[in-house]
């Protein structure tokens, strides 16, 4: 589990989302891993967006935490501590639902 942040927009359900992970691999019988990243989203993700709203342009939050933190620093904290051959896959938690009517989806 990738932490992010330490609640500083006010409203984030990190905790649920937490719980739900654990749940999760509760029910696969795999171990979770919580990885502390709020220092790393802070300085990538959100100080680039200030920035970036102060001169006028309106970044993707999203965009920036996929390639620089959960595709970017996550991986590098993996290689790192070792961990890297451990994992075979990574779950990266978004994922959609697709409601089907008739043909349409």
């Amino acid at each position: 589990f990738q932490e992010d942040f330490d609640n500083f927009w006010g409203e984030c359900p990190w905790e649920e989302d937490l719980r739900y992970a654990q749940a999760t691999c509760d029910a696969l019988g795999v171990e979770l891993r919580t990885v502390p990243l709020t220092k790393e989203y802070w300085e990538k993700v959100v100080e680039h967006s200030i920035g970036e709203i102060r001169r006028g342009r309106t970044p993707n939050p999203d965009v920036l935490c996929n390639s620089r933190v959960k595709f970017g620093v996550f991986y590098d904290h993996l290689d790192a501590s070792g961990d890297a051959d451990e994992f075979g896959l990574v779950a990266s938690g978004h994922y959609a639902m697709v409601r089907r009517r008739g043909d349409v989806s």
